[in-house]
């Protein structure tokens, strides 16, 4: 995982493939409808629009193929790290997803305008978290194929 302020995402643009043309994108993201929308090489991008939830009724998730770079628009959440996933169900290859209840060495922090996180493949996150109080969030989350 990787958390850092939006003007260092170039950085990593050597290291980490299809992290230009993510931020590319997200010069443009605020104005953009919500819904998918496809890049190049197996990439694709999510515009959400959502009410942030109570961590404890969320799951964890994690992705075989896809890295998500994740960037809050509007508004803030409370995003979950974890080293492993715990009574993971099944994957869904459709969706490149595993879900589970529970997961364990658990961090948090805050994801708000002018960071991004990245998540590699296998690494497992819970996105939409609240801090107590429900807030409607635009969140733009860049899908890159990295298998």
């Amino acid at each position: 995982m990787i958390i850092d302020g939006t003007g260092q995402i170039a950085r990593y643009a050597k290291s980490i493939p299809g992290i230009e043309e993510a931020l590319d994108f997200a010069a443009g993201a605020a104005s953009l409808a919500a819904g998918r929308y496809e890049l190049s090489e197996g990439n694709y991008a999510l515009v959400q629009e959502y009410e942030t939830l109570a961590p404890s009724s969320l799951a964890w998730e994690a992705h075989r193929i896809h890295a998500d770079i994740q960037l809050m628009l509007e508004g803030s959440e409370v995003m979950g790290w974890a080293e492993a996933l715990e009574g993971e169900g099944p994957y869904d290859e459709p969706k490149d997803v595993i879900l589970a209840p529970r997961a364990t060495g658990l961090a948090a922090f805050d994801l708000r305008p002018g960071l991004f996180v990245l998540f590699l493949p296998g690494e497992a996150h819970r996105p939409r978290g609240n801090a107590g109080i429900a807030m409607r969030v635009r969140k733009l989350v860049v899908k890159l194929r990295m298998a």
